[in-house]
């Protein structure tokens, strides 16, 4: 009895990543909405501070762009707010920051990428904030 009409085939695995707790496709848009969750808490850290600083995932139309990826972000309320109910989240988060929350980070943070004409490994800004500034908190 023969299990398979080719023996030598070969199934492709597709890369999968656990982040706060969730196993994901890389590059999927459940994968992206996660590594955007990142740059959400530090918009929040910095609108605590400014209330005037933009929130950096308005800035794409992602409903006509990547219309998954807007559902998930708009399911878990992080673009298309007002600023009112941002406010409201940044002083919440700036909160239990203060009451000795941690800082939300997960392992899609702190990368960069090697710029090929000066040969030199250029690192996310982010990155270098959450180095000097958040140095005790936990991978989520």
């Amino acid at each position: 009895m023969v299990r398979s009409n080719d023996k030598f085939k070969i199934e492709s695995k597709q890369p999968m990543t656990k982040i706060d707790g969730q196993r994901v496709i890389t590059g999927s848009a459940e994968w992206q909405a996660l590594a955007f969750k990142v740059n959400y808490y530090h918009f929040l850290e910095d609108k605590a501070k400014d209330p005037n600083v933009k929130n950096p995932l308005d800035l794409v139309d992602w409903k006509s762009y990547w219309p998954e990826l807007y559902e998930i972000l708009e399911k878990w309320s992080m673009v298309n707010i007002s600023n009112q109910d941002c406010l409201k989240k940044a002083k919440d988060y700036e909160t239990y920051l203060e009451n000795g929350g941690r800082v939300y980070k997960n392992h899609t943070h702190g990368s960069g990428y090697l710029d090929t004409e000066s040969n030199e490994f250029l690192i996310d800004p982010y990155s270098i904030k959450d180095k000097e500034v958040h140095q005790h908190s936990v991978k989520g």
